[in-house]
């Protein structure tokens, strides 16, 4: 491994988790361009982003690598430990999910590299929108479900570079949809879920560059799709009449406008993925096979067998699940009762992977066993671990779809990333 540069984050608490991607992968809106039979090349799939390291201490980052930062739900209020890092050392920041509103936004503006910035699910507001604009490299821009309206929109046309924007739930309409035209670079755009018409869609053919749009639930028409197809050939429309629907849950029968040969891609920004819920987890977890037990993978075999059976939002509800009870877990005063590798204090060697292959012991051995140790954390296994359990859901999603599963949960697995439960440390 060349270790092209380091990265350096607080050595006394984790903020996130870091996932590394090669350069070489393209982004989602670059992909509109590449035609359907060289999709399946390994160049032409979307970025697959691989865990690195927590987002602790010094991390040595490979060459050829570009970085992503989730930011841990429980770190929010430790955010200006980003304006320490170097202006270009991030490719993505992803906030979504958290806490983040728009003081916090203040914290980000050294990043002046940043490619793609993440705030789905937050209380960021038009406020926090002037600290967005200064990152005058940004590409991609996700505000789903953020508390954005039409006022905000004007100072978004900064971000002369945006090529994705994603506005899904908000609350704008025809009025926000002409704020948007000064973006002539943008190729997707999502904007299900809001007010806006046939008005302010045909406005958005004055955005040459556009080949996307989402517009599920929404008022738009017929006539009006068909209008704009008229005006950007080259784009497509994606839309339902609008109905009494949650935009998490439409469903893959919505009108097309355009050749169905196109090349279609839906990233799942449209929904939020709840965890499965804790009976049906736990009947999953109960499949393991402990007969088999000396080889991993013959005991997680029933279990993954069983969730590839059921549909792709219940295998990745089963690791939002099972990543939520690990996160749970990742406490020092879990860590101090795993045996000889136990936690014994910052200056004294403590494992990350094996602490979190012990959490997946206490998961694995079912639902009793996972209440006692919460309740109780000296019951933790000793000097045991059960990292293949962190297997099932990725292979369930490989059997199920012959696709790698990538999906970031929203709290995260790995050590320290529970900031509360490390905090004192």
């Amino acid at each position: 491994m060349v270790v092209a540069r380091q990265i350096k984050f607080p050595s006394s608490y984790s903020i996130g988790s870091l996932y590394a991607a090669p350069d070489s992968q393209p982004e989602s809106w670059q992909l509109l361009e590449v035609p359907q039979g060289l999709i399946t090349k390994p160049e032409n799939q979307p970025i697959n982003w691989e865990w690195l390291d927590e987002a602790r201490g010094t991390i040595e980052i490979p060459s050829g690598l570009k970085l992503k930062l989730k930011i841990s739900p429980a770190a929010t209020e430790h955010l200006d430990a980003l304006e320490d890092l170097p202006e270009d050392c991030l490719h993505t920041l992803d906030m979504s999910r958290t806490q983040v509103h728009d003081s916090h936004l203040e914290h980000i503006e050294p990043l002046g590299g940043l490619k793609v910035l993440e705030l789905a699910y937050t209380a960021v507001s038009n406020i926090g929108l002037e600290f967005v604009a200064r990152l005058g490299a940004l590409h991609t821009l996700g505000l789903t479900n953020a508390a954005i309206s039409n006022s905000g929109l004007p100072v978004l046309g900064a971000l002369s570079n945006l090529r994705e924007l994603w506005l899904n739930g908000t609350l704008i309409d025809d009025e926000g949809a002409e704020h948007l035209v000064p973006l002539k670079k943008l190729r997707l755009l999502g904007l299900s879920s809001t007010q806006i018409t046939d008005q302010g869609l045909l406005r958005l053919a004055e955005i040459p560059d556009l080949m996307r749009i989402y517009m599920f639930n929404t008022l738009i028409t017929e006539a009006g799709a068909r209008e704009l197809r008229t005006l950007l050939p080259a784009c497509r429309v994606k839309w339902r009449r609008s109905q009494q629907v949650r935009p998490e849950f439409m469903d893959a029968d919505d009108a097309d406008l355009l050749l169905s040969e196109d090349l279609d891609l839906d990233f799942d920004r449209d929904f939020r993925l709840e965890a499965m819920e804790d009976d049906r987890f736990w009947s999953l977890i109960d499949l393991l096979d402990w007969d088999q037990e000396g080889d991993d993978h013959k005991v997680i075999e029933p279990c993954v067998a069983a969730l590839s059976k059921l549909s792709e939002r219940d295998i990745l509800a089963f690791e939002e699940a099972l990543s939520a009870k690990l996160y749970k877990l990742d406490a020092k005063r879990f860590a101090m009762n795993i045996g000889k590798e136990a936690y014994r204090g910052k200056d004294h060697p403590f494992s990350k992977s094996w602490f979190l292959n012990a959490r997946c012991c206490v998961v694995a051995n079912g639902r009793e066993s996972y209440e006692e140790v919460l309740q109780n954390p000296e019951n933790m296994p000793k000097d045991l671990e059960f990292g293949a359990l962190a297997l099932i859901a990725p292979e369930a999603f490989k059997r199920k779809t012959g696709d790698d599963m990538c999906h970031c949960a929203a709290l995260s697995k790995e050590t320290f990333s529970n900031f509360n439960g490390w905090a004192g440390n």
